[in-house]
């Protein structure tokens, strides 16, 4: 068994992107770099899976996913997950890291990247959120003919533009897809052209938010980081540093409440877009990026940006790993999961304190030989798996 607890990616590599392979290949070696001058008693690792392509062949990358039997305890304490939304391989291999007692970053409740959810969410809890209407799949809506030049639908769609305040706005898939089916539709036309060809996608449709300043915040559990994005300029010219519209106010403001709404979301570690209204002055969330698909590429942000944030979020992810967070799971899993949590940090000598306050929140018995029984089963099955 390793004295040190064990910190590592689970990722997936394939030719798309070059830089990607280099930041994730590089990660265990930083990690380690970074607790080995701090005397910290911590491994980076890496989990990959590789695709079968050109690229990966030529840099000899290869698969090291583990074969691990359904029932055991998987041996890293906190896994970052880079993989888990489109790879079901590494979803359930997450799901198994949760229920024996790993912090995995950025796996929800429901793993399917929701916008929908999120937007909704974000306005339960009190955050700004564009106008959004949830549409029904366009090939449950029945069409008719009125004449060569129209076609009429039973979906009310004049009705929804309605709700979100005119044209333009823009349609969107409710199931993540990154850029994947997003619409600016400005008339009547383009919305029913549009909405006919997502045929089995769930769409909503949202508001146009007017904006004065357009902000994409990379969140690092309790840090950010504020940079501009650009979509139109190549590759390591897209972000930049905030505009000078972006005041301290701004500033202050949203290092406040991105990291509580990214809570709220049950994704701490990810890449927020947020405007601000000319209309009202508020900021607004637009959308987020989950872990799996961080920008976390050179070849992506700026040299110093990329820096910045790949330092941030070692920091984050170390700290985190010594002082474990809660996962959060479907309630009649939760007790399970919070238990083994508890053996573990125990077991490796983590800090429990955010594990016990949420005990406590939730009325969890902890003082009875039930637990202990618990505690030295496994112990006994870690150490059986992994050695002395």
């Amino acid at each position: 068994m390793s004295n040190h607890l064990i910190l590592s990616m689970c990722t997936y590599m394939d030719g798309k992107h070059e830089s990607l392979i280099q930041f994730q290949t590089e990660f265990p070696e930083f990690i380690n770099q970074y607790t080995k001058e701090r005397n910290l008693p911590l491994e980076g690792r890496i989990i990959r899976l590789v695709g079968c392509d050109d690229m990966s062949r030529k840099k000899e990358i290869y698969s090291n996913f583990p074969m691990y039997e359904i029932g055991e305890i998987i041996e890293e304490d906190a896994i970052f997950d880079r993989i888990g939304t489109i790879v079901q391989t590494g979803g359930i291999f997450l799901d198994k890291a949760i229920y024996s007692g790993t912090q995995v970053f950025n796996r929800p409740v429901s793993i399917d990247e929701s916008k929908a959810r999120d937007y909704m969410i974000a306005k339960m809890k009190g955050f700004y959120v564009p106008k959004t209407a949830l549409l029904p799949q366009a090939n449950y809506a029945r069409y008719k003919p009125v004449d060569e030049n129209r076609v009429d639908i039973d979906v009310n769609l004049d009705a929804a533009v309605r709700y979100v305040g005119g044209y333009p706005c823009y349609m969107k898939r409710a199931f993540g897809g990154g850029r994947a089916h997003v619409y600016k539709i400005k008339n009547k036309a383009e919305l029913y052209e549009i909405y006919q060809i997502t045929r089995e996608y769930l769409m909503v449709l949202q508001e146009n938010i007017d904006m004065d300043v357009y902000i994409r915040t990379f969140c690092f559990g309790t840090k950010v980081i504020h940079t501009s994005y650009n979509i139109d300029r190549p590759d390591g010219q897209k972000y930049d540093w905030p505009p000078s519209e972006f005041t301290e106010g701004d500033r202050l403001y949203l290092d406040k409440i991105i990291p509580a709404l990214c809570q709220e979301l049950l994704t701490p570690f990810c890449t927020m877009e947020i405007a601000k209204s000319k209309r009202d002055g508020r900021w607004y969330f637009i959308d987020i990026t989950n872990g799996c698909n961080f920008d976390m590429r050179e070849g992506e942000l700026s040299t110093p940006i990329y820096k910045v944030a790949r330092q941030n979020l070692a920091e984050e992810l170390i700290h985190w790993t010594f002082n474990p967070r809660p996962m959060i799971v479907h309630s009649h899993l939760q007790e399970h999961v919070l238990r083994q949590q508890l053996c573990r940090a125990i077991l490796k000598k983590q800090n429990p304190e955010f594990l016990l306050k949420f005990a406590k929140e939730i009325g969890l018995d902890l003082q009875n030989t039930r637990f202990d029984d618990e505690q030295k089963s496994f112990a006994e099955e870690y150490r059986k798996n992994y050695g002395n």
